[in-house]
């Protein structure tokens, strides 16, 4: 039995996404990060924990982490592809086997991209809840009813 290789996930079309971008790459980290952050900052203004127009460190930094983690990703595959295109003269039969080895070094399958994705939503939403301890602060439901 043959096995197939995994279709590409959403995490592969979002590092596609990412490599094909007309700025460079620390540009748009930089500029996801201060977007982020800002977001993050309007959210604690409109829930009230922090006067309007206070610029939160913590607040403004928060989005550091999902551009690191998907900086990481964008860089893991790009390093994989490049360090597989200078091993190929060691791949026996690189000519048949070679589209099989990169497949398997830089698709993430939709399967293992989605429990990622909600595995780090959990952990988003327990750090979530340790900044907003009141229960209608940080709901989703309290967000937007205050909206």
């Amino acid at each position: 039995m043959k096995k197939t290789a995994p279709k590409p996930g959403w995490l592969d079309h979002l590092v596609a996404w990412v490599n094909a971008l007309p700025i460079p790459l620390w540009l748009f980290y930089l500029l996801v990060i201060v977007i982020l952050g800002l977001l993050n900052n309007m959210l604690h203004w409109h829930t009230g924990s922090r006067p309007i127009g206070h610029f939160e460190f913590e607040a403004s930094t928060d989005g550091v982490w999902p551009v690191f983690f998907v900086g990481y990703l964008v860089m893991l595959v790009n390093n994989g592809k490049t360090a597989l295109a200078q091993y190929r003269p060691l791949i026996p039969d690189a000519e048949s086997s070679y589209a099989k080895w990169e497949q398997e070094f830089t698709v993430i399958s939709r399967g293992t991209g989605w429990i990622v994705f909600f595995f780090a939503l959990a952990i988003g939403i327990l750090a979530w809840s340790e900044a907003f301890p009141d229960a209608n602060s940080w709901s989703i439901l309290g967000v937007l009813a205050g909206l």
